[in-house]
């Protein structure tokens, strides 16, 4: 088991974290009441980590998809 994945299994319900579940029933809201728009968390919550997993390695020339 990698340390990323040690570290995530902390965060599920039944080993006592919060669970993924937080981030739409508790964060999302409280972003809400603080004036973040549907656009803003829209960005944050889905275009950012499209982003983020689909650029191209530079030293590689793979994406997260495969080879460009």
């Amino acid at each position: 088991m990698s340390l990323l994945e040690k570290r995530n299994h902390s965060h599920l319900k039944y080993t006592g974290g919060k669970g993924y579940g937080y981030l739409l029933e508790t964060f999302v809201p409280l972003l809400k009441e603080r004036g973040v728009t549907d656009e803003q968390i829209y960005q944050m919550m889905v275009v950012n980590p499209v982003r983020a997993f689909s650029r191209r390695r530079r030293d590689t020339g793979y994406t997260a998809h495969g080879r460009q």
